[in-house]
């Protein structure tokens, strides 16, 4: 049976993109995307709601872009996969995180406003935006991410 884990967000960055640093210079960067939506209730209420959903970007070329074009409030669309993660918070707690992580092939982050679309446009058609082979960094402190 083939399994598939893929997720898909669009929305409005919650705080500017974060870097979190590694040894030997390795990195990831985090950010928070919100994603909004609205109904009726049978008494004719309008409820709005939003949900919270954190991004872990891998691969050095893309999470530089990142830092580099992204900041609260900016819109998104990204694709990734689900990735949870076991810690333990500073109290001693055990806690649990699920992440959308942006780390391979088919994964990819659209950044929809502001003067990096077409810049970035050219980098997508000329390949230099994908890192072919992001390099994988399996521990992360989860408690002190995003």
């Amino acid at each position: 049976m083939v399994s598939i884990n893929m997720a898909m967000i669009g929305g409005n960055l919650g705080h500017d993109p974060r870097r979190i640093e590694f040894e030997g210079g390795r990195f990831i960067v985090t950010f928070s995307v919100a994603t909004n939506e609205s109904y009726t209730t049978k008494d004719g209420e309008v409820i709005d709601r939003t949900e919270w959903h954190d991004v872990t970007v891998y691969g050095p070329k893309l999470a530089a872009l990142v830092l580099q074009y992204l900041r609260k409030g900016s819109s998104v669309f990204v694709v990734g996969k689900n990735e949870t993660r076991a810690f333990i918070s500073a109290d001693g707690t055990k806690n649990r995180k699920t992440v959308v992580a942006v780390r391979g092939y088919g994964h990819r982050i659209e950044f929809l406003d502001g003067a990096a679309v077409a810049e970035l446009a050219a980098l997508r058609e000329s390949g230099l935006l994908m890192d072919p082979y992001p390099e994988e960094i399996d521990e992360v402190d989860f408690a002190h991410a995003g």
